[in-house]
C-alpha cells in the first residue's frame, strides 16, 4: 500500500517539490484512516466476543466475508482507488524530476526505475493464473530487487557525495556490524 510513499520520498526523504505535498497529506490520511477503521471493527469483534479468523488468518470481519462490513468493502474500494492515484501521482512526480536531473541524481532515479520494472515485471507474473508459488515468488523477487535498487542508488551516489569522503565508507553506514562500536573492542 505504502509503496508509491517509497517513489515519492525517493532519495532525500523529501517530495520533490512543494507542489507534490498534496500527495503526502494523502498519503497520511489514508493511513490514519485505514489504522482507525480496522483498529475499531478489531475492538468491536473482540467486545462482542466474535472474532472468527478466516483460512488466511484475516479477521473475518475485515476479509470482508460478513454482510456486517459491507461499509468497510466499500470504504477499501475508495482507499485502494485513492492510493492508486497517490502512486500515479508519485510516479509522475519522479518522471518530473528525473527529466529536471542530470548525473546522480539522474543515476539515482535510473537505478529506482530499474527496481520498478522488476516489482511490475514479478506482478504481472503473478496476476496470470495458474502461476500460483511461482507468481508470488516473482512478486517477491521483484520486491527484492526493488530493494537492492535502492540500497544501492543511495549508498554509491549519497555516501560518495559527502564531504571529507573520497570513496563510500560503509561503516559509517553499519556502524557496529562493521566492527566499530562493538563492545570489548577497545572502541570508544
Amino acid at each position: 500500500m505504502l509503496l508509491g510513499l517509497i517513489f515519492l520520498l525517493f532519495p532525500d526523504g523529501q517530495p520533490p517539490s512543494r507542489r507534490w505535498r498534496w500527495v503526502l497529506w494523502v498519503y497520511a490520511g489514508i493511513g490514519l484512516v485505514w489504522m482507525a477503521w480496522t483498529a475499531a471493527i478489531t475492538v468491536g469483534a473482540i467486545i462482542g466476543h466474535h472474532p472468527q479468523v478466516d483460512s488466511n488468518g484475516q479477521l473475518f470481519l475485515l476479509s470482508g466475508g460478513d454482510p456486517a462490513a459491507e461499509s468497510w468493502n466499500a470504504a477499501l474500494t475508495a482507499i485502494f482507488l485513492l492510493v492508486a492515484l497517490c502512486m500515479v501521482a508519485s510516479l509522475a512526480a519522479q518522471v518530473a524530476s528525473w527529466r529536471r536531473s542530470s548525473g546522480e541524481r539522474r543515476q539515482q532515479l535510473k537505478w529506482l526505475m530499474a527496481g520498478l520494472a522488476a516489482v511490475v515485471a514479478g506482478a504481472g507474473i503473478s496476476a496470470v493464473p495458474g502461476t500460483g508459488a511461482l507468481g508470488m515468488a516473482c512478486f517477491l523477487a521483484g520486491l527484492l530487487a526493488l530493494s537492492l535498487c535502492l540500497g544501492v542508488a543511495v549508498l554509491r551516489y549519497r555516501l560518495s557525495t559527502n564531504p571529507g569522503c573520497s570513496r563510500p565508507d560503509h561503516r559509517r553506514v553499519f556502524g557496529p556490524a562493521a566492527g566499530r562500536g562493538r563492545p570489548g573492542r577497545g572502541s570508544g
